[in-house]
């Protein structure tokens, strides 16, 4: 070999070293960060001027690098949260390529979608160039649970929201991404509470108990009593002392204006509200937009503005009377409510609510023994399609164990124009338990009626119903239609 050939092949040489070394530090540069490594993989999609999914980006390196082990994101729809999520968890897994991530979402298809889009990019060219060596185990690859060749047990796997998750667990993250379906499970309290049971009994116990696993929760604010809603009033949020960082972002501003162009126009997004409205679902605008729980707008009675009282204070109370109403239940999941009333001059201390939704055999004893319990001079019973029955029965269990004159009353109004028109009543001269004195009765009409959102139809009713028939009874007995039975 001649020494020119050898000069060359030295040049050569120095060159691919180079260019090596440039790839390398391009590698390295991806690997460190995030953001980089989104531009790289969908640089159409993750522009600069998406401010708030490069600050989401930023807060997801810091979940990384555990800086942040609780985190809430809640944002418009079809933003991009679940999928910048999902780029995310192929970059973690390629810089701890032991670890474990699970995903739940509100049905195991979704969650074995979201798996499936990971899992599939894993798998390229494109992913290897940033993460090379790194390869699915030919036996761990199904969409439930997928393996890299270098995990412990899994990488990556996946469940719906309430269903079991036995045999697994994660020390990378787990996550809760769109637990609730739509608006009509939102408005389910029992399955709401459900999730949360889930949650705190099934999705904790798979997260590593001898480190510190972040916990993420991505979520549209439907109902403040999702899982979100209830780690932020049990747990609380960073900003008053508590755990868990919120990523909150409206589509509008407070100036109708757009989070940005590169999400939707303002004119477009205004137009979709105008839609709803037109519809009478403003409600589902706020919840899916403006990340305003149904509860938030529209709420006839804020917990805020709803006067208190303790047992105490009422000990030696000089009553002017007492007096009940009933609301019995209609068919389905309906619930029975019965309450009675102290009533000193405009005061009344709600002293005690029944809300009950079995059926009429047992409901018909308790407020029997509510009434004979508190001995009202006054308990009105609505006279609906078996509410006469109802009150023929409670008169007969209560004779001669309680001088309580038993009315039915006819409803011959709109329900919701008379809550409506009874609410200032209830918000000014009502008092309600404070609540570690309430029974679980009382705590389920007192949600109810805290709940009640104006211009909502498909909800619970009942409670703000019979207190409404109490203002009545209260401030306008001459007005109510009432007939004795015989």
């Amino acid at each position: 070999m001649t020494k020119m050939e050898i000069d060359e092949n030295a040049v050569v040489l120095e060159l691919a070293r180079r260019e090596e070394a440039r790839r390398q530090d391009w590698r390295e540069s991806i690997q460190k960060n995030l953001w980089s490594y989104l531009q790289y993989k969908a640089p159409g999609w993750y522009l600069d001027e998406k401010w708030y999914l490069k600050e989401l980006a930023g807060i997801l390196q810091k979940v990384t690098n555990r800086e942040i082990l609780y985190l809430i994101i809640d944002m418009p729809p079809q933003i991009g949260k679940s999928r910048l999520v999902s780029d995310w968890i192929e970059w973690d897994l390629g810089n701890h390529p032991t670890g474990c991530f699970m995903r739940t979402s509100h049905t195991f298809t979704l969650a074995e979608t979201f798996s499936m889009n990971i899992r599939e990019f894993v798998k390229t060219p494109e992913y290897r160039k940033v993460f090379p060596g790194l390869f699915l185990s030919s036996h761990k690859k199904a969409l439930e649970a997928w393996s890299l060749k270098t995990a412990k047990v899994y990488s990556y796997f996946c469940a719906g929201v309430g269903g079991s998750i036995t045999g697994k667990g994660c020390d990378r993250a787990g996550i809760v991404d769109d637990p609730v379906k739509d608006w009509e499970d939102a408005l389910s309290k029992t399955m709401m509470d459900n999730k949360w049971d889930w949650y705190t009994s099934v999705f904790r116990s798979r997260l590593q108990p001898d480190i510190d696993v972040p916990e993420i929760v991505i979520s549209t604010r439907w109902t403040r009593h999702d899982i979100t809603g209830h780690l932020i009033r049990v747990e609380g949020v960073v900003e008053r002392g508590g755990k868990w960082l919120v990523y909150e972002y409206p589509a509008l501003d407070k100036n109708d204006k757009t989070i940005s162009p590169y999400y939707m126009s303002t004119e477009k997004l205004l137009s979709k509200r105008r839609d709803y409205e037109k519809g009478e679902q403003r409600w589902i605008w706020e919840a899916l937009y403006q990340q305003n729980p149904i509860e938030k707008k529209g709420l006839l009675f804020p917990e805020r503005k709803l006067q208190r009282f303790h047992l105490a204070d009422i000990k030696y109370l000089n009553e002017d009377y007492r007096v009940g109403v009933c609301d019995t239940a209609d068919t389905g999941a309906d619930s029975l409510c019965s309450v009675i009333g102290l009533v000193q001059g405009l005061k009344v201390y709600i002293i005690d609510f029944i809300h009950n939704p079995q059926e009429m055999e047992i409901t018909e004893a308790l407020v029997s023994n509510q009434i004979i319990e508190w001995h009202p001079p006054r308990f009105g019973i609505e006279s609906n399609a078996g509410g006469r029955g109802f009150a023929r029965n409670i008169r007969k269990l209560i004779e001669n164990k309680a001088a309580t004159k038993i009315v039915d009353y006819d409803t011959t109004s709109n329900k919701e124009t008379r809550i409506i028109m009874g609410s200032s009543q209830i918000i000014k001269h009502f008092y309600f338990l404070v609540e570690e004195e309430q029974n679980d009765h009382y705590r389920r009409a007192f949600r109810e009626l805290t709940d009640y959102v104006m211009k909502k139809a498909r909800q619970d009713d009942n409670t703000p119903d019979v207190l409404t028939r109490l203002t009545e009874l209260v401030y306008r007995s001459n007005q109510l239609k009432v007939s004795i039975l015989k």
